[in-house]
This record gives C-alpha cells, sequence and structure tokens, in this order.
C-alpha cells in the first residue's frame, strides 16, 4: 500500500498539485508558525478548550462531523497542521481550474491566499480552524467540479453535495464558491470564444446546481433542528433570516459597496487617514483596473457584445457574491474570516498580469503583490503577538481574582458567582498608539477578555478550576440594579469583589492603562 502511493506520488501526481500543495502548506506554516507553536486563545476559545460544536441552531450542522476528526479539544499544533493540509489542498483545486502551470505564479497565487487575513482570523478560532478549511475545500472542489465541458450529471451531482456540506459547515464559505465561480468564468471568457449557447447553458445549469445545494442545505437544516429540538439562534439574525423591508434591499448596493471598500483600505480614509495596508491594496487595484482593460483588448473580447456584457456582469456580480448572506439577514456582521471570497480576487490579478502583461509591467506587478502577501504576513504575526498579550492579561487578571474568590471564601459562604459590567464595556486596542497593530487587527482583539459575566466565568472554571455555580439572566440584572453593586469599585479596586446574599460578586469594565 505504501509503495503504491509513494509510485503514485512520484509518477502519476501532477507537477501542478505538488507545488500547489507544498507551496501553500510551508508559507503557510512560515507564516502562522507563531499561533501553531502557542497556545494562544480568542475570546471565543474560552468557551471551547472542549466542545462538540454541535451548533445546529447556528445552521452548521456538518461542523461536529469534520470537527470531531482532530477531537473536539482546541490543540493548536493539530488544528493547525490540518488547517494548513486543507488549505493546501483547496489551492490544488485551484490551480487546476486555471490550468496554471507557471511555478512563480503557483507559488505567488499560493501565498496570496494562505496569508491573507481571512486565514489569520480563521486561526484566532483554532478550534474550529480545521472544520472551516474543510468547508474551502469542498467549496473549492464543488467549483472545480462544475467547470467547463464537464456536463456529466454525476459531476453536478457531487458538485452539488460539495456545496451543500460546505454551507453545512459554514456558511460563509458559498461565497468563496461563488466568486471563484465568477472569477474562473471571466477568465473563461477571455481565453475562449464559446459560442453564446455553451455560455448561457454554463451559466444556467450551475446557477441550478448552486440553488439545488442551498435548497438541500437549507432543508437538511430544517429537519436537524426538529430531529434535535432545537430553535434557530439569534446569533448574527439567522433565527430571522428574510424579514426585512423593501427599503433594506434598495440600500443593500450602497451597503455592500462601502464594505468591500473598507475590506480593502482597512478604515474611512477620509475621516482616519490611510495605512500601509490600504496604500498597498489601492496600488493593488490600480494594477488590476489597469491589466483588465489590457486583458480585454488583448484577448478581443470588445469585439463580442455577448463576451463583454458577461464580462461586466461576473465583475458587478463579484462584491455580491462575496456579501451574499446580507440578503439573507439585515442583522448580520461580516467577521474578517468570512472573507476569504476576496483572497480569490488577488489569485485572479496574479493570473491577469501573467497571461496580459508584457514583461516589464508583469514583473512590476508581481513585485506588488509579493509585497502585499509580505503584509499580510507581517499583519498576521502582529495579531498574534497581541493575542499572546492580551491572554498574558487576562491570565494574570484571573489569577487575582481567583486569589480573592479563596480568600472571601475562607471568612464568607457563598456557592455562586456574578459577573457584572459597570457600562463602560471591553478594552479595545487603539491602533493610534506604536505597537497595537492595524485597524484590522484592533476589531478582532481586546486587551482583557474577562469583560463580562460569561468569559470571567468560564475563564475562572476552565483555565483556573473556579467551580461556582453561574448566575442566570435574572439575577444578574436584579444585581446590575442594586445600588450596593452600583456602589461598588471597579475591578482590580479593592472594593471590585464582593459577597452579597452568598453570590461572590465580581464588578469588571474598561480600565486606563
Amino acid at each position: 500500500m505504501g509503495q503504491s502511493l509513494i509510485l503514485w506520488y512520484r509518477e502519476k501526481c501532477q507537477k501542478r498539485w505538488k507545488l500547489a500543495f507544498w507551496s501553500t502548506f510551508i508559507i503557510g506554516f512560515i507564516t502562522h508558525a507563531y499561533k501553531l507553536l502557542n497556545y494562544l486563545p480568542g475570546h471565543d476559545s474560552i468557551f471551547n478548550t472542549y466542545d462538540s460544536q454541535n451548533i445546529i441552531g447556528s445552521g452548521r450542522w456538518f461542523l461536529s462531523v469534520v470537527c470531531s476528526l482532530s477531537s473536539y479539544y482546541d490543540l493548536p499544533w493539530v488544528t493547525g497542521l490540518l488547517t494548513l493540509v486543507f488549505a493546501a489542498a483547496a489551492m490544488i483545486f485551484i490551480a487546476e481550474l486555471f490550468k496554471t502551470d507557471n511555478p512563480v505564479l503557483i507559488t505567488l497565487c499560493s501565498a496570496l491566499f494562505i496569508t491573507y487575513p481571512a486565514i489569520t482570523n480563521t486561526l484566532y478560532y483554532s478550534f474550529t480552524s480545521d472544520g472551516y478549511m474543510i468547508a474551502m475545500l469542498l467549496a473549492a472542489a464543488g467549483v472545480y467540479l462544475l467547470r467547463f465541458e464537464q456536463n456529466k450529471k454525476i459531476n453536478f451531482l457531487f458538485a452539488g453535495i460539495c456545496l451543500c456540506l460546505s454551507c453545512g459547515i459554514y456558511q460563509a464559505y458559498i461565497s468563496f464558491a461563488m466568486v471563484l465561480a465568477l472569477c474562473y468564468l471571466i477568465y473563461d471568457l477571455l481565453e475562449n470564444q464559446r459560442s453564446s449557447k455553451a455560455y448561457w447553458s454554463w451559466i444556467f445549469s450551475r446557477l441550478a446546481t448552486f440553488a439545488a445545494s442551498l435548497a438541500a442545505y437549507y432543508g437538511i437544516w430544517k429537519i436537524l433542528m426538529k430531529l434535535q429540538d432545537v430553535s434557530a439562534t439569534d446569533y448574527q439574525g439567522i433565527s430571522g433570516l428574510g424579514q426585512f423591508s423593501l427599503s433594506y434591499y434598495l440600500n443593500l448596493p450602497i451597503k455592500i459597496i462601502k464594505e468591500l471598500a473598507l475590506a480593502f483600505l482597512e478604515q474611512n480614509v477620509f475621516e482616519e487617514g490611510f495605512t500601509v495596508s490600504g496604500v498597498l491594496n489601492i496600488l493593488f487595484l490600480a494594477a488590476l483596473a489597469a491589466a483588465f482593460i489590457v486583458a480585454i483588448i488583448k484577448s478581443k473580447a470588445y469585439k463580442s457584445k455577448l463576451r463583454l456584457l458577461l464580462i461586466f456582469l461576473c465583475v458587478a456580480l463579484i462584491p455580491f457574491a462575496a456579501y451574499i448572506w446580507y440578503f439573507a439577514s439585515s442583522e448580520l456582521d461580516y467577521h474578517y474570516l468570512m472573507l476569504q471570497s476576496l483572497s480569490v480576487i488577488y489569485i485572479f490579478a496574479a493570473l491577469l498580469f501573467e497571461c496580459y502583461l508584457s514583461p516589464k509591467p508583469r514583473a512590476v506587478c508581481a513585485i506588488v503583490l509579493v509585497i502585499v502577501s509580505f503584509n499580510f504576513a507581517i499583519t498576521a504575526n502582529v495579531g498574534y503577538s497581541l493575542l499572546e498579550k492580551t491572554y498574558e492579561v487576562t491570565y494574570s487578571n484571573a489569577v487575582q481574582m481567583a486569589i480573592k474568590i479563596n480568600e472571601k471564601a475562607d471568612d464568607e459562604d457563598f456557592d455562586t458567582i456574578a459577573v457584572i459590567n459597570d457600562g463602560t464595556g471591553k478594552d479595545k486596542y487603539d491602533s493610534a498608539q506604536p505597537g497595537n497593530g492595524t485597524p484590522y487587527i484592533n476589531k478582532l482583539l481586546e486587551k482583557n477578555m474577562l469583560y463580562n459575566h460569561k468569559r470571567t466565568c468560564s475563564f475562572l472554571k476552565n483555565y483556573l478550576g473556579i467551580e461556582l455555580i453561574s448566575a442566570d439572566e435574572a439575577l444578574l440584572e436584579e444585581l446590575e440594579a442594586s445600588e450596593e453593586v452600583q456602589d461598588m469599585g471597579t475591578w482590580p479596586a479593592e472594593d471590585s469583589i464582593k459577597v452579597i446574599d452568598n453570590i461572590i460578586v465580581i464588578k469588571v469594565g474598561a480600565t486606563d492603562e
């Protein structure tokens, strides 16, 4: 068996596949080693030291299955390696989809793909990162099965299954599949001159496959919720899917364009100025626009009204595909880990540069992409360093809380814990201060994760073994409204911990440093 695998790898595994896999894996390991080799829990890791990820109410009915492959423990080294393996496998499908054999181009595309901030953000949630990468792998495989000249019914069936399961792991990766399919269609429209019938047939059959896979996903979700007697969660507006007004739809295009601009620029440049990433992305978008015009001219796509119409229609649809779930929920807040679809734009740009630019402009654009990818990698490691700092501050505060709790236990009786926020919310890193990272990083991290009841109690229990009954919502509201709690100081003040009616109350909030 082992010899057969080695023989297959040596003789039948294409160089394109090997290069796509290993360049993605190696660059990914170099970029994300900080996270893989250290325990750097994020704010949700507090609840996920061990969790089955059975969150059917959130629509992720297949997540528990794929996460079981690496156990349900939060194991950064194990899940991190699997994350890179599945991401590298997804890159094989992308390289094969676009049929590129240039080793430099494949390596560059792999770097842009694996260093993109959405991967970093996904690794912040290392307890599910390997599962999410399986979702991305399935999305890439689904699009690959739907390429031109692949019209066998079995292909449509397997593609639909891949897309359905991808959505069942994490819904955001349907956007990845859609953007990948749109970029593939643009690339084919530039490269080939198929008949109008071939194009329309491909478009409608692939739309039908996407629609059928989403319908199957939704149907399975409803059945599983009924079998497990679970209701849709309010998180991200999932319980209210489709419940919004006509005015919401009318304003949605503007909202999506603004979101897309912020994804590339990191912040409102008119009010807050430019960042390094923002400037690099402006250069990138300018190069992409120029290369796109050159590609249309050199491919003579302008001579065919249909090809030109379809090209511009695909370009116009990319932002809407990337933010497709805004059409389903008005309460949705796109996190960066939901935007891996945007990395496809960088890959597509690299392909255009290679195919349609002359040597000198191509070299300049390649340098820009290398710098962009390098900046992504630097941003990732800045984020990981701040994540480590956050954990250290959180652990230090939790140890001090545990000491005070044990001291109180020597003199007073209590069996319940209640953590009240003083109304100031949570500490965030200020990007205006040196060493605090970029606005992208600051949107994701807190200085101290002990800023509310749920997180503080979970940290004390899971990391320090403080086993107390957690106060329910009604009790928390009652305590918060009491004059005795309002007069308490905020942690780490001496009077920030107090025993009230056999309940140990801790008052927390944002603190100035």
